[in-house]
């Protein structure tokens, strides 16, 4: 997932989405290592990873 948070940085990350709405997806980080909030609008790019091979 590409994401610009509040202040305008970006960053890629890697998560396990645990519960999403219109406005925001809970998700497991696994770059911060905690469960994060994300806003949707947020989000430039996101794409699905296979982790079963």
């Amino acid at each position: 997932m590409i994401y610009k948070s509040e202040g305008g940085n970006f960053t890629k990350r890697v998560v396990r989405i645990q519960t999403y709405d219109d406005r925001l997806i809970n998700a497991w980080c696994f770059k911060s290592q905690a469960y994060r909030r994300f806003l949707r609008k947020n989000i430039l790019a996101i794409e699905p990873v296979n982790t079963y091979g």
